[in-house]
């Protein structure tokens, strides 16, 4: 253990990706400090690389992370009854074996449920608790790691920043691509406000896509794979583009329309019809 030896001695934080059997080491101090069997080693070793390897602030986060899970034994029925709804669902592996995950914002409506906002941000930790579960078992104990589309407009953004520090904290590098779909009259300006407030490494992550074909290609399936419902959602009304506008902190479809002015950029509002990548 002589690499432990030198780091307990303050010879420095690493300023460097540690060598195969430096990281064994690493994994090995952290499963005797910390009693979670379940945690995968690649796991451990993603909450080591989100920390630059310092291993006293990794074995924190692993052990914040196990007992943030053992605390939440039970489920709640309001919670259960989100998961039912298609509001985020696992629709499988890709060619790759990376598990394939949809959100539906529905337009603004996505925490239109019983417990609001919390109950939908509880539901989405639970549904990645399972995800895990079931990745595991599907592929012999393979640490997922996600591509999410995005769908229905863009997401509430309590719901978005409560997300993203929950698993940021819980999960570091669990998402591998999150592909808004379809990009319609707000590629300019919405979906470029949307990604900025991300951390640097998940905003590198965000890739965006207008039809049915890039899509497939991009998630990496067949034509065949994604239900139509996720290839061809319906064009929302002017409703449905205010609500989501509002729950997304957007302000109303005139309102970008305005802003889009003021900064001299066209502002385009989506009729139904994909017209590619730069549409």
């Amino acid at each position: 253990m002589d690499f432990m030896r030198k780091l307990g001695e303050g010879v420095g934080l690493l300023t460097k990706t540690p060598e195969e059997s430096e990281i064994q080491e690493l994994v090995y101090c952290i499963r005797q400090e910390v009693d979670f069997p379940e945690l995968s080693e690649l796991r451990i070793r993603r909450f080591l690389d989100a920390e630059n390897w310092n291993i006293t602030v990794a074995t924190n986060r692993v052990r914040n992370h196990a007992d943030w899970v053992k605390s939440r034994p039970t489920v709640p029925d309001n919670v259960e009854a989100i998961l039912k709804t298609d509001r985020i669902r696992y629709l499988g592996l890709n060619k790759d074996g990376n598990p394939v995950v949809c959100l539906d914002s529905m337009w603004g409506k996505l925490c239109d449920v019983d417990g609001g906002v919390d109950a939908m941000v509880e539901a989405t930790s639970v549904f990645y608790q399972r995800l895990i579960k079931q990745v595991y078992e599907e592929t012999g104990g393979q640490e997922p790691q996600n591509i999410m589309i995005s769908i229905g407009g863009p997401p509430d953004m309590e719901y978005s920043n409560k997300c993203v520090a929950i698993l940021a904290e819980n999960y570091p590098e669990m998402s591998k691509t999150t592909v808004i779909y379809p990009i319609p009259w707000m590629v300019r300006s919405v979906v470029w406000f949307m990604v900025q407030w991300l951390p640097e490494r998940m905003r590198n992550k965000v890739k965006l896509c207008s039809k049915p074909e890039d899509l497939c290609e991009t998630v990496g399936v067949d034509d065949d794979f994604l239900p139509y419902a996720v290839m061809h959602p319906a064009a929302p009304t002017q409703a449905d583009q205010d609500a989501a506008m509002a729950a997304g902190g957007q302000g109303s479809v005139e309102e970008q329309k305005k802003a889009a002015q003021a900064r001299g950029e066209e502002f385009v509002e989506w009729d139904g019809v994909y017209r590619g990548e730069e549409a």
